[in-house]
């Protein structure tokens, strides 16, 4: 189950080893947009459909928001409050890296306790 303070990034799992060795992951929004997406479990599926159709695999960051060096801001964005993050995320505030893979009929399989 997903803790109330957690938010969640999804990513490439390339994008999420790049950087690897270093403290800090970031995602390219935060060059382009000045700040990473982020959400909450309920927005996930959401979240997938807009920005990540045709995907095959997938890695989900569950960060713990109160780990974070970087501010945590709601906005709104698709008539929604999403957590966006100023800045890099923390390795260290990212408790679980959880695998999201679609099926065959390209339907994304959520990992368990995430709906």
């Amino acid at each position: 189950m997903i803790a109330q303070e957690h938010i969640l990034h999804v990513t490439t799992p390339e994008a999420w080893r790049r950087g690897a060795e270093t403290p800090y992951y970031e995602a390219e929004s935060l060059a382009t947009e000045g700040f990473i997406h982020n959400c909450r479990p309920a927005q996930l599926r959401g979240v997938l459909g807009r920005h990540f159709a045709g995907h095959r695999a997938l890695v989900l960051l569950v960060v713990d928001s109160g780990r974070l060096t970087s501010e945590v801001r709601e906005e709104e964005s698709h008539g929604e409050a999403f957590p966006h993050v100023y800045g890099p995320i923390d390795r260290a505030a990212v408790v679980s890296v959880l695998p999201i893979e679609t099926d065959s009929t390209g339907r994304f399989t959520l990992p368990d306790g995430v709906e």
